[in-house]
């Protein structure tokens, strides 16, 4: 349960907190980060996967929610990352299949997206 707290439900309760001064002030930028996990399963990471399969369902649901103000300039953006270089994945060694990003560059990329209103990014 631990895995769903942290990836999933921790983005509904950051979420919350603060959508309604966003909404008064009719601007801002929410983006959350799920995977390509989230898309697609894998062997061993059931948790992992469901838990982010639920970030990209908050995302749909919110994106839907937003619609229903005026003049809504709220955006998001959902992060879909394959594998960075994080403890999840100690052990996975690169291959020309799964290439294994720096966490650095998909903060970059992640930065670019918001920048330019990108409402998904897949880093493959």
């Amino acid at each position: 349960m631990n895995t769903f707290n942290v990836n999933a439900i921790s983005n509904f309760w950051t979420i919350r907190a603060f959508l309604p001064n966003m909404l008064i002030k009719n601007k801002g930028h929410i983006v959350t980060v799920a995977s390509i996990a989230g898309k697609t399963g894998f062997v061993q990471m059931t948790d992992y996967c469901a838990s982010k399969h639920a970030v990209i369902g908050l995302n749909e649901s919110l994106n839907y929610e937003l619609l229903k103000h005026d003049n809504n300039q709220i955006k998001t953006t959902i992060v879909l990352p394959t594998f960075f270089n994080t403890t999840l994945i100690n052990g996975v060694t690169p291959s020309s299949v799964i290439k294994i990003f720096d966490a650095d560059r998909v903060a970059d990329l992640t930065i670019d997206a918001i920048l330019t209103d990108q409402p998904m990014i897949i880093i493959p």
